[in-house]
């Protein structure tokens, strides 16, 4: 990630997942380090074409990392086994306190260069320690409104930018297929509109 990769230069790849970002925010927001933050972007982008940048993954949680809003909350597994952590939840002030964290990461991942990519479940406010545990079946019925209300929100406000349009589908939920799907940040050309699904 700090340096140009041969695999962009064509016939390879166009992008890869954003590790480097994932991390700087997750330091920026925990630690406070927005020097981090700075040189780890200040890398990314100077290192790769621009085309690649506008097309890099950018994520908050994946199903190889914890989920987002218990990294957030500060919630260590260290030294905890996986008995503990299969049944783990966290307390209402760290999620309180993570979900607030939460909104900053969000803007964050969905106004810097790149595509935001949402792993399933983070945009409902989903909790989830290593693998397995951040890969519990989706909580239909139980999701926090209130974050998934934020989610909506802040990625639907593509429309207005001319650089780029967010799309979402959210289907209602008397629909057995509900789901929420990021389709993706696409480069705004003259022929696209904002669609209202």
């Amino acid at each position: 990630y700090s340096h140009r990769r041969h695999y962009f230069s064509g016939g390879q790849l166009n992008a890869v997942m954003n590790y480097p970002l994932k991390n700087a925010i997750i330091a920026y927001l925990q630690h406070g380090d927005a020097e981090f933050l700075y040189y780890s972007m200040r890398i990314l982008y100077g290192h790769y074409p621009k085309a690649v940048s506008d097309l890099q993954m950018n994520f908050l949680s994946t199903h190889d990392t914890e989920r987002i809003l218990t990294i957030l909350a500060g919630a260590p597994d260290a030294d905890c086994s996986n008995d503990y952590l299969a049944h783990a939840t966290l307390t209402e002030e760290q999620r309180g306190n993570a979900k607030g964290l939460l909104r900053l990461a969000v803007v964050l991942l969905t106004t810097l260069p790149g595509m935001p990519c949402i792993y399933y479940g983070d945009e409902i406010g989903m909790e989830g320690y290593h693998d397995p545990f951040n890969r519990q079946p989706y909580p239909w019925g139980r999701e926090d409104k209130e974050i998934l209300s934020f989610f909506k929100e802040t990625l639907s406000t593509g429309s207005d930018c001319p650089r780029a349009e967010t799309m979402m589908s959210f289907r209602h939920a008397t629909d057995y297929t509900y789901i929420a799907q990021l389709l993706g940040r696409m480069v705004r050309t003259p022929t696209q509109q904002h669609i209202n699904v």
